[in-house]
């Protein structure tokens, strides 16, 4: 029944391959359920509940993009537009978060009305081809800087704002050791790839220690199963009014909320869609052309998500 419903088959795949992929893909995305709560959470929202809502949402909107488009492509929370979120909107403006998380659901609702209305399809096709390349291996860039940032390989400097760090410390050399040896078994077409060296990184972690000498790089968890923290803290808790009282000063923030949804994920669906092939030379993932009433949602919806895949 998912071979039919998938069309497995026609897509040159079969249900072993797509579950290998499928774990690949969760291994490779779930820094975000770290890295957004820890980066959200300056603003004074509650970790716990930020932790929960992360995982529910990508769920869900993995769950909407593959039974309503059959892509394979995964959602969650996009990288770009959460920093910005935190630091900017949040810490340099100074805006409560309650009132920002109503200017991040004014932007959504600009951003469906330009999915809808396929101005965002146009606008994409009228981007050089040179330009959208550019824009994807930013994208690929600023994951890989915060991925070296957790690692240690790289460090904040004062004087330089980066700085090498401590390759001495065994933390750093294991984050440079996985990368090569993910390069040479990607490179080499090794199913799994990825999801392999996670998972021995993970193991020889439980037997390294830890740069600061705190314990292993891999820590021992409490528990293995455990109820998620509660979504009360965090659940509907946005600020309609703030846009209205606050008018010209939070305007421009709505439209520049708009404008990294819109180039932050347009840059990775046209290389994650390029990567999957589901992409032609007129438009990247071609059904969201169609008219029908099943595209629009996750199209609409991604905007608050990075594609993953």
């Amino acid at each position: 029944m998912i071979e039919r419903f998938f069309l497995l088959k026609e897509h040159q795949t079969s249900f072993s391959q797509e579950i290998v992929a499928g774990l690949t893909t969760f291994a490779a995305m779930a820094y975000i359920l770290a890295v957004n709560p820890l980066i959200l959470s300056t603003t004074g929202m509650d970790k716990g509940a930020l932790i929960t809502a992360t995982a529910v949402a990508s769920a869900v909107m993995t769950a909407v993009m593959a039974l309503a488009t059959n892509y394979p492509i995964a959602l969650a929370p996009g990288m770009g537009l959460n920093a910005f979120f935190a630091f900017t909107i949040c810490g340099a403006k100074g805006v409560p978060w309650s009132a920002a998380l109503g200017l991040v659901f004014y932007s959504g609702l600009i951003f469906m009305a330009l999915s809808v209305s396929g101005l965002r399809q146009k606008l994409v096709a009228a981007i050089p081809m040179e330009l959208k390349l550019a824009i994807t291996a930013g994208i690929g860039f600023f994951i890989a800087f915060i991925g070296l940032k957790n690692g240690g390989v790289i460090v904040a400097n004062p004087a330089t704002f980066v700085a090498l760090g401590d390759l001495s410390k065994p933390g750093p050399l294991l984050v440079i050791a996985g990368v090569i040896v993910t390069a040479i078994l990607v490179t080499r077409k090794v199913p799994g790839a990825i999801v392999l060296v996670i998972a021995a990184l993970t193991l020889l972690g439980f037997f390294i220690p830890a740069s600061d000498g705190k314990g292993m790089i891999t820590s021992v968890p409490n528990g293995i199963v455990n109820l998620p923290a509660s979504l009360a803290p965090t659940f509907l808790k946005l600020d309609l009014t703030y846009l209205w009282s606050h008018f010209l000063s939070a305007l421009p923030l709505v439209l520049a909320i708009l404008f990294v949804d819109l180039f932050d994920n347009m840059g990775t669906l046209i290389g994650v869609a390029k990567r999957a092939a589901c992409s032609t030379k007129r438009a990247v993932c071609p059904k969201s052309d169609a008219p029908s009433w099943r595209m629009p949602v996750p199209q609409c919806l991604v905007h608050v998500w990075e594609p993953q895949r």
